[in-house]
């Protein structure tokens, strides 16, 4: 398995599951060298955050539907 991918993994299930809020995803990555585009400032990142949230409620809407 890619080490990346699985830090990658690892960070997105923490934020999906509301253990780590966006930001502090980002600090933890950016801390195990990973980054994100350096040409994104704050107002880009909100969107991403936004954007995140709205597929994880989506995804949360498809499985509560297809469980009754």
């Amino acid at each position: 398995m890619n080490p990346r991918l699985g830090r990658i993994l690892h960070y997105a299930n923490l934020f999906v599951l509301g253990s780590v809020g966006f930001t502090p995803m980002l600090a933890a990555m950016t801390k195990a060298g990973m980054s994100f585009p350096g040409n994104w400032d704050s107002i880009d990142l909100q969107g991403v955050e936004e954007i995140l949230h709205q597929e994880i409620e989506k995804a949360r809407s498809m499985f509560e539907v297809s469980r009754t």
